[in-house]
């Protein structure tokens, strides 16, 4: 495994973590998705787990784990895109 995989993988799992801390709304990723883009900001595709009728809750849970993250010092941008078909 190379230093980006490694560090994706790192990423993916403090992402997973904080996503159960805030689980109003179930959120999915692929780890191979993740990117660390020019700016060393992680870049990860995300979205709903389940079919939601409202988005606020979800795009709240974005945020909110965004913000968390970014306490610890990872820069990251959850995407909101569709399931992989």
């Amino acid at each position: 495994m190379d230093a980006i995989n490694e560090h994706a993988h790192y990423i993916a799992e403090r992402l997973k973590q904080s996503l159960e801390r805030h689980n109003r709304v179930p959120v999915k990723f692929l780890e191979q998705d993740i990117r660390e883009d020019e700016e060393h900001w992680w870049v990860v595709p995300v979205w709903p787990a389940i079919s939601i009728a409202e988005r606020y809750p979800y795009y709240e849970t974005l945020a909110d784990v965004e913000m968390e993250l970014e306490e610890e010092g990872i820069h990251i941008t959850l995407v909101p895109t569709e399931p992989p078909s």
